[in-house]
């Protein structure tokens, strides 16, 4: 069996290859007071974290082709986190960046077809990214510890009402 070569994708390519990952997705559609165009999302979690698939890069001549996307997981910060612990999280991985925003830490992973890309590589970008949800679950428990009672409490997902 050859591995065709993919520079773009459509959202139910990678709802279909996140599902023979072992996810449940759901393919959301944009809300009606969303400005028209905009792609669907999939929602999915790992884990137990609930993350979400954002496209981008449409092609010119297939909007509803995409030439990349942006997996993105968040957790709502209750109380003062400190940037030390986000700046250090990035500054020891290559893949995963934490932002800190608007009371949420997210962790988001680009991935890009341009070029072109095996399925085999989607793959293992699916695959880095729940070894990265693991990391960051493992990192958040440790330096957590290290901090006062007083400081943050990471709740729950954001997104709490994706796809398991």
């Amino acid at each position: 069996m050859t591995d065709d070569i993919l520079a773009s994708l459509v959202p139910e390519t990678l709802r279909d290859l996140l599902q023979d990952a072992g996810c449940r997705v759901a393919i959301v559609a944009p809300p009606p007071e969303a400005p028209a165009g905009l792609p669907p999302i999939l929602r999915s979690a790992t884990n137990g974290m609930a993350f979400e698939v954002r496209f981008a890069d449409p092609l010119p001549d297939d909007a509803k082709r995409f030439a990349g996307f942006t997996l993105v997981a968040g957790l709502r910060v209750v109380g003062d986190l400190p940037s030390a612990l986000v700046n250090r999280w990035n500054g020891e991985r290559r893949f995963g960046r934490l932002f800190l925003q608007a009371g949420m830490l997210l962790l988001v992973q680009d991935v890009i077809l341009a070029g072109g890309v095996t399925r085999g590589h989607l793959r293992a970008q699916v695959a880095l990214w729940d070894r990265l949800i693991q990391e960051l679950m493992l990192y958040l428990r440790a330096e957590l510890a290290k901090i006062p009672d007083s400081l943050p409490n990471l709740p729950a997902t954001a997104n709490a009402d994706a796809a398991e």
